[in-house]
């Protein structure tokens, strides 16, 4: 404690971290102001790791940023003893030569002893200037960058030391990588710079407890093993790629195979230095080290620690301590001493994707079952190889359960899973995923399931169909997953079966995406949600067997809903004949939500199916997706409640073709009280009667695709009134099997009231005759060979796409005129006008 400040050390040490943890380094720095025992005691905080994290950052070369690194690199170099300063880092960073202060007393403290990390994997940028911009290394077949060449003291040693000459030598692989001349140097240069920048930092190691090394450096650290003492982790960076898997070595000269031969016999040489220096650290230093890895960092973070070696070096290091997370860090660590580990305060388990042999998860569960252990366990991944992976929890469970029945208290508190992800490596008939539902269901808040990504739904293979059932059998009693808010499950070719009570047991589900590949079905398949309140509810897409099975009662208060997707699996896609979905229903006796009467303008329902009637209140949808049943069922009413819709897509085209519907004036309308109005004036041909009898339709300001697709039939009025008035700002349109207008009606109607289109996508006859005439050039056509023909609109100049968009926003604005409403509408409709010849009409 000093006598001029009453405060022991390690008060004011824990003061200073937390100053620069809320405040940053700056603030820290401030305190060496203050006297020389505060002094004294910042030195080492402000040092210890915030340099590091500086060198790793990147600034441009031009950026205070970059200066003040270049600054802070030249002031650890000073500190350092003169031999450990290469000629490279002479040039690149010090100004002065270090000869000119041999004799010089020590005007700099030495900071870089203060460094409890070294780490520079991710210094890549440490020179001022673009190697890629001198003669020597400018490759013009991919343009010029902005950037400059490095400074000429810098590049006068590049050519005296004949770098560029080695480098190329050294990289027999870079032609094959794709490396162009200048990628290869500064890759070259870059890793030199890094390695020659750790030795110098490394003059005084006693307060290391993290250091990186480069493999190809190793010997030189052997030699500060037993000076290491404070070391608690290292890093063996291969900082050399030379065993890639995507290049054919035959197309290498025979040079070049020598030198490749030598690089690798030098590698191997290296990785038997880094066992020897964790042997050795463990000889000097006991069990005070506590990690080593081994792997590439750059340029292409692909290189590998071959297998032996990495459990050559976890074997000499003692169990993890007490771990809060197994990932690919330190999976090859702990799979060498699973029994050992105490994993009770594990919260996390992400295994390395990939991993074979002993230290793949499903070998070490056959071999030491391990899971029951880790009593924190909040996040989970792992692969589907076995159903009895959780039925540890599954009795733990089942025992907790028994024991509160019985009055007494559990043994031990459940573990509380909140988050699983299960990749299935074979079909599953959903007894994991009941399981997991079962067992953590008080906690539970995120479960996904899907094919694993590299498995046999990537090979095309169709396995047996298996049902898989969630939530158990209908006839069974559903898990209880109260907190459970985000729900993903693919079964890909496995029917998936959901119990009708799976939602109601489910309350805060905010996500639900669930889907098979089902394709065909008739009632005998379906089993109904029940309809229950999820107020929460922001996704919702279904596909395959849960899409028929969906109750849209569920609807009815979800107005938190962000995107809605019902489908089937292919398109066409099937869809129950029309007789049955259009016969007499007969009501549900169980179900209070379909006793709706068919006179209100809903849609019908056969025996089993509830009644959609589309009139849900949904303020937050943006994304609307429907197929199959789903889409034939549709009524634009439903837009009426969707101001905030961005992405609509309603396709009805279906396995028979006997699917068709009819789009009127009166669909579009925003006020149900206006429909007879409408029909009074359906046999009018003036377009303006409608505008004189200000309805009201339905606006979607917001939707910028909108894809109605299949067979719809609408004639050139309610064409108009789309683009007018219901989507305004539409970028993309899809009328792909729609009819009742021709290729003039289509062009004229899309140009004039969509100032921000980039695409038309219809089915009209056209010829390059007829595309001429509404100024569009016929660029493709291969409908001869049943592919798409599509003509592109040429000589759209920005003159009249302006006069247009003002001419509409005109018309829009005199029906509520008030104060400058009318001029406000000129203004806004100039700016959004885009001009752009690039539209292009996709025409089938």
């Amino acid at each position: 404690m000093s006598s001029t400040f009453p405060l022991p050390q390690e008060c004011l040490e824990a003061i200073i971290r937390t100053l620069g943890r809320l405040h940053g380094i700056g603030s820290v720095a401030t305190m060496l102001r203050v006297n020389k025992y505060v002094c004294s005691i910042t030195l080492p905080v402000l040092y210890g790791l915030g340099p590091i994290s500086v060198l790793n950052e990147y600034h441009p070369e031009d950026s205070p940023g970059f200066k003040r690194r270049q600054k802070l690199i030249a002031t650890l170099l000073l500190s350092v003893p003169k031999a450990r300063i290469t000629e490279l880092l002479r040039v690149a960073f010090l100004q002065d030569s270090i000869d000119d202060q041999e004799d010089s007393p020590a005007l700099y403290a030495p900071y870089h002893s203060f460094a409890t990390a070294i780490y520079l994997s991710n210094c890549n940028d440490a020179f001022d200037g673009d190697f890629c911009q001198i003669d020597e290394l400018r490759d013009d077949r991919f343009g010029q960058d902005d950037g400059s060449p490095p400074s000429q003291r810098l590049l006068n040693f590049v050519k005296d030391h004949g770098l560029i000459d080695r480098y190329t030598t050294e990289a027999p692989l870079a032609r094959l990588l794709r490396e162009l001349p200048g990628q290869t140097f500064t890759n070259s240069i870059n890793r030199e710079l890094r390695r020659d920048l750790t030795w110098a930092l490394c003059s005084d190691v006693e307060r290391l407890r993290f250091l990186e090394i480069p493999v190809s450096d190793i010997n030189r650290y052997l030699l500060l093993v037993d000076q290491l003492k404070a070391l608690k982790k290292v890093k063996f960076e291969l900082n050399r790629w030379l065993f890639p898997t995507n290049v054919d070595l035959d197309e290498l000269t025979p040079e070049q195979r020598t030198i490749l031969s030598h690089q690798r016999d030098e590698r191997k040489q290296h990785l038997d230095q880094i066992v020897l220096f964790v042997q050795g650290h463990r000889h000097h230093h006991g069990n005070i080290l506590q990690v080593a890895v081994c792997s590439g960092e750059y340029p292409l973070l692909a290189e590998r620690c071959p297998d032996e070696y990495e459990e050559q070096l976890t074997r000499l290091l003692p169990p993890l301590p007490d771990p809060q997370g197994l990932n690919i860090h330190n999976w090859g660590h702990f799979a060498t001493k699973v029994k050992e580990t105490n994993l009770s305060a594990v919260k996390y388990i992400m295994p390395p994707q990939g991993q074979l042999g002993a230290l793949s998860l499903p070998r070490l569960l056959e071999k030491s079952p391990f899971l029951h252990r880790c009593r924190s366990l909040n996040s989970i991944e792992l692969k589907s190889f076995t159903d009895d992976v959780i039925q540890w929890a599954v009795d733990e469970r089942r025992q907790h359960d028994a024991d509160i029945a019985a009055g007494r208290t559990p043994q031990r508190p459940l573990v509380p899973l909140r988050r699983a992800k299960i990749n299935n490596e074979r079909p599953t008939d959903g007894r994991l995923i009941n399981d997991i539902g079962y067992s953590f269901g008080g906690t539970l808040q995120y479960l996904d399931v899907r094919p694993h990504a590299f498995g046999w739904r990537l090979a095309g293979i169709i396995p047996d169909s298996v049902e898989c059932s969630v939530g158990g059998r209908p006839s069974w009693s559903c898990w209880h997953a109260p907190l459970l808010s985000r729900l993903f499950i693919d079964a890909y070719h496995n029917l998936l079966r959901i119990h009708p009570s799976l939602f109601a047991q489910c309350p805060q589900l905010k996500s639900i995406e669930l889907a098979d590949q089902r394709q065909v079905y008739s009632s005998s398949d379906i089993t109904r949600y029940e309809p229950v309140d999820l107020g929460q509810l922001m996704t919702l897409k279904l596909q395959g067997s849960p899409a028929i099975s969906f109750h849209p009662g569920v609807l009815r208060n979800t107005p938190e809903l962000d995107s809605l997707t019902l489908k089937m699996a292919n398109m066409p896609s099937f869809i129950p004949p029309v007789a049955e979905l259009e016969e007499p229903r007969e009501e549900l006796e169980d179900d209070s939500m379909e006793l709706t009467s068919t006179a209100t303008g809903t849609t019908p329902s056969p025996p089993g199916r509830p009644i959609w009637t589309w009139d849900w209140d949904l303020p937050k949808l943006t994304n609307l997706e429907l197929t199959s049943e789903f889409a034939y069922r549709f009524q634009f009413k439903l837009l009426r409640s969707t101001p905030s819709l961005e992405r609509f897509l309603v396709d009805i085209r279906s396995l028979s073709g006997e699917h068709k519907r009819t789009v009127c004036v009166k669909d579009l309308l925003q006020n149900t009280q206006d429909s007879t109005t409408a029909d009074d004036t359906q046999d009018e041909g003036d377009d303006e009667t409608l505008d004189l009898l200000q309805l009201r339709y339905i606006h979607l300001p917001n939707l910028s695709d909108f894809f109605l697709i299949g067979d719809w039939t609408f004639d050139r009025r309610v064409l108009t009134i789309l683009c007018r008035k219901v989507l305004p700002n539409c970028r993309h349109v899809s009328l792909r099997g729609c009819s009742g207008f021709g290729l003039h009606d289509l062009v004229k109607t899309t140009l004039k009231h969509l100032p921000k289109l980039r695409s038309v996508m219809a089915s009209c006859e056209v010829t390059p005759e007829s595309a001429c005439e509404v100024g569009l050039v016929m660029e493709f056509d291969s409908r001869g060979a049943g592919d798409n023909g599509w003509c592109r609109l040429i000589h759209r100049s920005a003159e009249d796409a302006t006069e247009d968009a003002i001419e509409n926003a005109i018309e829009n604005a005199t029906e509520n005129a008030t104060g400058n409403a009318i001029e406000n509408a000129t203004e806004n409709a100039t700016e959004n006008a885009t001009g752009n010849s690039e539209i292009y009409f996709y025409l089938y």
